[in-house]
């Protein structure tokens, strides 16, 4: 039942209407056989949209005619109760009469007390009556099957309606109590709200001041950028002009490196062309050097074999003279005068020559020197000892 009761106090209130008592008794027989003779309503008025088991009207208690035994509700059940607000109160009891437990009979009553009467959805039926209830139920109802039924205001506001009204003064007590702890939450809540409306505030504010100082910023970047874009510009120009430039005399680099590199390959090959011919000039030169070395040798040769021929010539005249005597002493001193004289004279011939023999070959052999101290940078050797010292030994 307290679950039933919690249940009750979540669901939101969806029709209303007032009005008196009404007490409607159906059987599922009689409902379905002899609906239009057999039942016994006043209607005075009916709202138009609600169930049809709880349909409510302004009208009087009737006397319904069922079989002849006084009946009264031995359990109350499905009693509803919800509290929308604390000045009305608002209830809807449905109250089963267990005329017969098998589907030929059932009885439903619908009770409405002054107040507001809500649609709510289908609450289950409370459990069924013991064994001994239900059997005796079962007895009486197939004995007094053709009795009537009678229900008196006052019996079934005995049995019924004060019941309810303890009921409702316990939920309202209930209800007081959870409202002043709703009235708690809702000032917490109310509390919580103010404090994140103010840290609401707060943020909004920061957020506006950090937009102020951002388009600040950028509208000082966009003025720093426009006063720095013609100096950027021009700088960019100058940049440029001295790139042309740099293309440009790299390319009169490049041309006066390749004309250089062409002018020194042919100072190069005019280099080895000298140098071929001075080899050439060497060779040409040993060779004539050669050929003056042998002639020296073969004059020397010559010389040294006149000399001998003279020299048997007088030694033959003076052992003549000998053989002659005294007469021809004179005669041998002049020609031994002569043939001195006439060796020196010889002699100092020889020398001039050899000596202008050898002037020549050193002059040569300078320019040979010279030559080949710029080419290997090696001095020359003579190739004439023998001549040298022979000028030497002259000398």
């Amino acid at each position: 039942m307290e679950e039933e009761d919690n249940v009750q106090d979540k669901e939101p209130s969806r029709r209303t209407t007032r009005g008196p008592i009404l007490v409607d008794v159906v059987t599922t027989r009689d409902l379905a056989d002899r609906r239009p003779a057999k039942r016994r309503k006043v209607i005075e008025d009916s709202d138009v949209g609600q169930r049809p088991e709880s349909r409510m009207a302004e009208t009087q208690v009737t006397l319904l005619k069922m079989p002849k035994r006084r009946a009264r509700p031995k359990k109350k059940a499905n009693r509803r109760t919800e509290e929308a607000r604390p000045l009305e109160v608002q209830m809807e009891a449905l109250m089963k009469v267990e005329v017969k437990p098998s589907e030929e009979r059932t009885a439903m009553v619908v009770v409405q007390v002054g107040g507001t009467v809500i649609d709510s959805p289908k609450v289950p039926s409370p459990p069924p009556p013991g064994k001994e209830v239900r059997h005796k139920e079962e007895k009486k109802a197939s004995e007094e099957e053709s009795k009537d039924l009678v229900v008196y205001f006052s019996d079934f506001l005995q049995d019924s309606m004060i019941p309810l009204l303890k009921y409702l003064y316990g939920k309202r007590e209930k209800y007081v109590v959870s409202k002043e702890a709703g009235f708690y939450a809702t000032i917490d809540l109310r509390d919580r709200l103010e404090i994140s409306r103010v840290a609401f505030n707060k943020e909004s504010r920061r957020l506006d001041e950090l937009n102020a100082d951002l388009a600040k910023r950028d509208h000082l970047h966009a003025a720093e950028e426009k006063g720095c874009r013609p100096e950027e510009k021009r700088k960019a120009e100058e940049l440029w002009r001295r790139i042309v430039a740099l293309k440009v005399e790299r390319m009169e680099l490049r041309g006066s490196i390749e004309a250089r590199i062409e002018a020194h390959r042919r100072e190069l090959q005019g280099s080895n062309e000298l140098m071929a011919n001075l080899v050439e000039q060497l060779r040409k030169h040993e060779v004539e050097l050669a050929n003056w070395a042998k002639k020296l040798t073969e004059c020397e040769s010559a010389k040294s074999l006149e000399v001998e021929c003279r020299l048997d010539s007088q030694e033959r005249r003076l052992m003549a003279m000998k053989t002659s005597g005294a007469a021809g002493h004179k005669q041998l001193i002049r020609l031994v005068n002569s043939f001195s004289s006439g060796l020196e004279e010889e002699q100092e011939n020889l020398e001039l020559e050899i000596l202008s023999v050898l002037r020549r070959l050193r002059a040569d052999g300078s320019s040979e020197d010279v030559v080949t101290a710029a080419s290997d940078g090696n001095a020359p050797e003579c190739s004439l000892p023998r001549a040298v010292e022979m000028s030497r030994s002259l000398e």
